[in-house]
């Protein structure tokens, strides 16, 4: 029963998202025909919407009472080994409970290990990241913070650990059951610590080809040019003028990237970032190769789109002076594992902290 509801949801979730991009659609482009086709896949959607908290309650219910056998059987095991497995799943499946009955959570990170042959590169790192904030995680070269957001974004799957996520529809879902590919359906989406562009197009091209999940047209009427094809790239093209100038990137919207400031580098990939509809942004090392000024702007900028476009965000970087003055927390790690988590003046404060990152005694 449980793996079947495992299997409905996904399948639901995978489908609801179909629906809605076809509904987006005809809710621009209006029409007789397409109005009633647009009432009749928003009953579609409200039905799965339904069918999805159905069988949520119903998952809940399987976890809370796997938490009481956990629980019982924690305290009646003396093998130290069996008693350390059970933990491991009893933190794993509250972690997953705590999304699942507080809102203000998004992600979930329970256990995450990472290793490489015998190098443990993240070992049994355990966060939580509410929803709507600016959350930094910091660490020295090689702490493994990098190999974290490849977990998170499915780039690698964890050697062991799960990564919950509450998508759009509040559905808490495991991110190690889904492809690389699919990530970006779930209101995910990620930059890297060098830019990556497609240096060949402009910058409004740029951001087009960011949008191509959005797109709802199939191959032949892409290939053909069809007049659906046209009419959402229409839409996309607007979509990314809008999010051009909320970036101050007007001047250089049919230009190519080469030769632009590396500031505006870093613009163009948050722009294009935003083009996905994303609910939660992984940034990896946004501040590297800006100069003060270009930094500052760069704080400004993020603490601008999360209250603009309602986003929570994930910071990895190196610049402590940044990380301290838009992150509303931080989690510090050292060797893969985590030193301490909590507001930037606790992080400041912590004598681990100083002692592995800032060179404190």
């Amino acid at each position: 029963m449980k793996n079947n509801n495992k299997v409905l949801l996904s399948y639901y979730n995978q489908r609801l998202v179909r629906l809605e991009k076809k509904s987006s659609y005809y809710k621009l482009y209006g029409g007789k025909n397409q109005a009633k086709q647009l009432a009749r896949l928003e009953k579609q959607i409200t039905r799965l919407e339904e069918k999805i908290n159905q069988l949520t309650q119903v998952r809940k219910q399987v976890i809370d009472k796997r938490i009481l056998e956990l629980e019982s059987l924690i305290k009646t095991t003396e093998l130290e080994s069996t008693k350390k497995e059970l933990l491991s799943e009893l933190d794993s499946l509250k972690a997953r409970e705590s999304l699942l009955t507080d809102q203000k959570h998004m992600l979930s990170l329970s256990h995450l290990t990472m290793k490489f042959g015998g190098l443990k590169a993240v070992d049994d790192l355990s966060f939580v990241v509410n929803r709507g904030e600016i959350f930094g995680l910091i660490g020295p070269n090689g702490a493994g913070k990098t190999t974290v957001f490849n977990c998170i974004t499915q780039f690698y799957k964890p050697t062991f650990g799960a990564v919950y996520y509450t998508n759009r529809h509040g559905e808490v879902v495991n991110l190690t059951d889904y492809k690389v590919h699919n990530i970006i359906d779930l209101g995910i989406a990620r930059t890297f610590q060098n830019v990556e562009l497609v240096w060949e197009l402009s910058v409004m091209d740029n951001l087009l080809v960011g949008a191509h999940s959005l797109f709802t047209s199939g191959f032949f009427t892409q290939l053909f040019h069809l007049p659906k094809m046209k009419k959402e790239e229409t839409l996309l093209r607007n979509k990314a003028l809008e999010i051009i100038e909320s970036l101050g990137l007007t001047p250089f919207k049919d230009m190519i990237p080469y030769g632009l400031p590396y500031g505006v580098l870093k613009k163009i990939e948050l722009a294009r970032v935003l083009m996905t509809n994303p609910s939660l942004i992984i940034l990896d090392e946004p501040a590297a190769g800006l100069n003060d000024s270009e930094t500052k702007e760069l704080a400004h900028t993020i603490k601008e789109i999360k209250n603009k476009y309602n986003l929570t965000i994930i910071l990895v970087e190196h610049d402590m002076e940044l990380v301290m003055d838009i992150c509303d927390r931080i989690c510090a790690m050292s060797f893969g594992q985590r030193l301490a988590i909590g507001t930037p003046q606790e992080i400041q404060s912590n004598k681990d902290v100083q002692v592995a990152y800032l060179g404190g005694e």
